[in-house]
């Protein structure tokens, strides 16, 4: 828990505000603050009022309100709207870091569906959140449906929600950057799964970001930078059914026990993200997924599974199975495969680990992937060490003698580094820059 808290508040104090990759990034949300009046929320009445909600609902276009430290016991509820040049901010006051926990439990296990830490629905537009603790609520953060846009969730801690961390439905052009996200749906009986013979817990429907398309109205343009998760049941960063235009970058993933699900994803780019799977969450044996993956794909609409761009991405695997259970490495349903540009990737895995091609298992990733898809031509050969600093202190920058330094390709990398360091003109493979 000491480094968590560490990594968090190393990313508060250093990413006050976030830089896009215009080359790629077509989401439209806001970045700066306006700041026309500045609303300050106290628990000890020293400010302007002593609920969150409180100074949300009397907020207009323009206005930046700051809460001071505390334990807000409260779900916030936005329902109105900024404008594009003038958006509404929600942050921690300067220096201070406030909690917003809806049961006061600290653990999502008693929340109702409606107690989420955050709620942007009903068509709200252009707000900045920015720099909470976010626990204990059905959600941590819930973005839509009802054609909610425009957001940004930054510099946020989320974690021990009933459900999701972060859930994104049926909402267009949203910014989430910086966030550390963990814990959220893997303890007690808080996720489940409805089949044929009744409900069961399956902490694999939990996951750390989530994109929903619910009512069939898609998910686009969302860029997902720049944020550590680990330690869900579920995937860190999960599409389901339709996202398109969906940039990820950046992010750091380890032990989550699906790293990845990317499901009816099209014309989306996912780069120099790290992914480590070397101690996940234990399965239960009510578990929907029997298994363990890093990337997969074989869930959602696959008619929209097409034009994907996966470049310059560190994966790494210790073992082959965990648990008792496999670990599929990559795992791709029957689809065209020649629309997808995927290149310039480290992989490591022990040999015999397996992975799944268009719908079949296969038992070896090291000797087969390469042949059998046409994918990588270039980048370290399989398996390739990344050298991560020190695996036991959970320090995944690289080595000097690591292969990702100077293999990624230059044309599909992201401008910066998770620690927002610039790349070169070779830049390094992975989320962190040598």
């Amino acid at each position: 828990m000491v480094y968590i808290s560490a990594v968090f508040l190393f990313f508060f104090s250093l990413f006050l505000f976030v830089l896009p990759s215009k080359a790629t990034d077509k989401t439209n949300a806001p970045l700066s603050s306006v700041d026309l009046r500045v609303i300050v929320v106290s628990l000890d009445g020293s400010g302007d009022y002593t609920s969150i909600q409180s100074a949300v609902d009397v907020a207009e276009p323009g206005d930046t309100i700051q809460v001071r430290t505390g334990v807000y016991k409260e779900s916030v509820w936005i329902t109105k709207s900024g404008t594009p040049d003038k958006p509404i901010t929600l942050m921690a006051y300067p220096g201070d870091v406030p909690t917003i926990d809806p049961t006061g439990t600290g653990h999502g296990g008693n929340a109702s569906p409606d107690q989420n830490g955050i709620y942007i629905s009903k068509g709200a537009k252009w707000w900045i959140i920015d720099g909470f603790e976010i626990k204990g609520g059905y959600n941590g953060v819930k973005i839509g449906p009802g054609g909610s846009s425009n957001i940004t969730i930054r510099n946020n801690y989320v974690h021990d929600s009933n459900y999701q961390g972060i859930l994104i439905v049926n909402a267009n052009d949203i910014l989430i950057a910086n966030n550390e996200i963990h814990s959220n749906g893997i303890d007690g009986d808080e996720c489940f799964f409805n089949l044929s013979s009744g409900y069961v817990n399956t902490p694999s429907k939990c996951h750390g970001i989530y994109m929903s398309n619910f009512d069939q109205t898609g998910v686009q343009r969302i860029t997902i930078r720049g944020n550590y998760i680990h330690t869900q049941g579920g995937a860190g960063i999960q599409t389901y059914d339709s996202a398109s235009e969906v940039l990820i970058e950046n992010n750091l993933l380890v032990n989550t026990s699906h790293g990845m699900w990317l499901g009816g994803i099209q014309n989306s780019v996912v780069r120099n993200n790290t992914l480590v799977l070397i101690s996940p969450v234990a399965i239960k044996p009510t578990d929907q997924s029997q298994y363990y993956s890093v990337i997969d794909s074989r869930w959602g609409n696959k008619t929209t599974l097409a034009g994907n761009v996966v470049k310059n991405n560190i994966v790494y695997v210790s073992q082959s199975s965990f648990n008792g259970f496999p670990v599929y490495v990559l795992a791709m349903p029957d689809v065209d495969s020649s629309t997808w540009s995927v290149n310039y990737n480290l992989w490591y895995a022990p040999s015999n680990t397996k992975w799944i091609w268009k719908n079949t298992v296969k038992t070896d990733f090291n000797s087969e992937y390469k042949q059998t898809t046409g994918w990588d031509k270039n980048g370290p050969s399989i398996p390739s060490d990344p050298m991560f600093v020190d695996l036991s202190q959970h320090n995944y920058s690289i080595r000097s003698s690591s292969p990702a330094i100077d293999n990624g390709d230059p044309t599909s990398a992201s401008k910066l580094d998770l620690t927002r360091k610039p790349r070169d003109s070779k830049p390094d493979i992975g989320a962190y820059e040598y």
